[in-house]
């Protein structure tokens, strides 16, 4: 390791541990959210969509129309609802092409408006969750937005669409969302597909920087390289436990987690201190 990282590094480990801990912490903090979401103008954005993602919801958006209108020719006006929600399903689904939020927008997630997703005019399960339920609000249902963490669809009191998914974890109501605690299990599943698709350079970035406030300037090679390995480790196996969405591989959630946790653990146990050697005993006088 070049000499001026191993300065930084003894500068950070100098103070006591209750400001060095914190100090790391937020150091981690910013380096996940830069990797993750490096226009932090669209992740501001993002989160103040997600306090009330009804509201972007937009049947009467001028840039809409001529998709609604398209849309509504479609139907015979006696079509039954079943038949309505998989038309809408399969109508969007063709006409915005899937893509991932880090390729259109930048940032790891990010759920934009029904302008915005026109304008790009590709979008990941959120954005073609929009369209869906703004369509299906302009021809007379009640929509609205549901998800399981790892995916968004539309929910009506005629049935869902969109492809749901096995249960609705947060549904978004007038004015906010409802979330379901028992749902809540669903997390690990959604973080470990979330991890498994998202770029992998990035994830290292986060694990090299995690690996460089773990170690101490006096800590061994053999060591810091037995720490990296447990920490890439752990991003692996969550990784490959993460490729069915619909499915969740607890085992290898699990095991992902615990070689992360080991990793921690190894670079915070002490070093070993020899025992001091005893004063050897005054000798005798003799006889």
């Amino acid at each position: 390791m070049p000499m001026r990282a191993l300065r930084i590094l003894d500068r950070l480990n100098r103070p006591r541990w209750l400001l060095r801990v914190p100090l790391k912490l937020l150091i981690l903090a910013v380096t996940v959210v830069l990797a993750c979401f490096p226009r932090v103008d669209r992740l501001v954005a993002h989160l103040r969509h997600w306090r009330d993602p009804n509201a972007l919801i937009a049947p009467g958006a001028p840039a809409l129309q001529p998709l609604v209108e398209e849309f509504r020719a479609t139907l015979a006006p006696d079509c039954p609802p079943g038949e309505v929600l998989g038309r809408v399903d399969a109508w969007v689904t063709e006409r915005i092409p899937y893509e991932w939020d880090w390729i259109t927008w930048g940032n790891a997630d990010y759920l934009p408006t029904v302008e915005e997703i026109l304008e790009a005019g590709r979008e990941d399960c959120d954005g073609r969750a929009l369209i869906a339920a703004s369509i299906l609000q302009a021809v007379g249902y009640d929509a609205k937005l549901v998800t399981d963490f790892a995916h968004v669809w539309v929910d009506t009191p005629q049935g869902e669409t969109m492809s749901p998914g096995p249960v609705q974890a947060i549904t978004a109501v007038e004015g906010g969302l409802t979330v379901q605690p028992s749902a809540l299990a669903q997390l690990p599943r959604a973080l470990s597909y979330g991890v498994h698709v998202f770029y992998l350079h990035r994830e290292l970035i986060i694990v090299a920087v995690a690996w460089l406030l773990l170690i101490a300037p006096a800590h061994g090679w053999i060591r810091r390289i037995v720490v990296l390995m447990l920490l890439v480790a752990g991003l692996g196996v969550i990784r490959q436990a993460g490729e069915n969405w619909m499915s969740s591989n607890l085992t290898g959630q699990i095991t992902g987690a615990a070689l992360i946790v080991a990793g921690v653990i190894v670079a915070m146990v002490p070093r070993r201190i020899p025992a001091a050697t005893a004063p050897s005993p005054a000798a005798s006088p003799a006889p």
